[in-house]
């Protein structure tokens, strides 16, 4: 009789612990949409990171060419300004 009850109990403990085709799927699928959810919120964080460098530099080129801009016209004024001849001067 105590071997009868004993095989019971341990067939009984084996079966429990045994997970079951659809269960293993369940945990596999949960375990994928964790995954799944971390991934997107790591790419999320690099995106809004490259975003913002992406604003900055639109920003600092726009300023860098209104400054290029400046300077080109300035230089032109300037090399105007030189090459112009006086007006007591008498070509030759």
């Amino acid at each position: 009789m105590k071997a009868v009850v004993c095989t019971a109990i341990f067939a009984s403990a084996t079966w429990a612990s045994e997970v079951s085709p659809i269960q293993k799927t369940v945990q596999l699928m949960s375990d994928l949409q964790a995954k799944v959810i971390k991934e997107g919120e790591v790419s999320q964080k690099e995106y809004e990171e490259y975003s913002e460098w992406c604003e900055d530099r639109s920003k600092e080129l726009g300023f860098e060419i209104k400054t290029g801009k400046s300077t080109s016209e300035e230089l032109k004024a300037s090399i105007v300004k030189r090459h112009r001849l006086p007006k007591n001067w008498k070509s030759r």
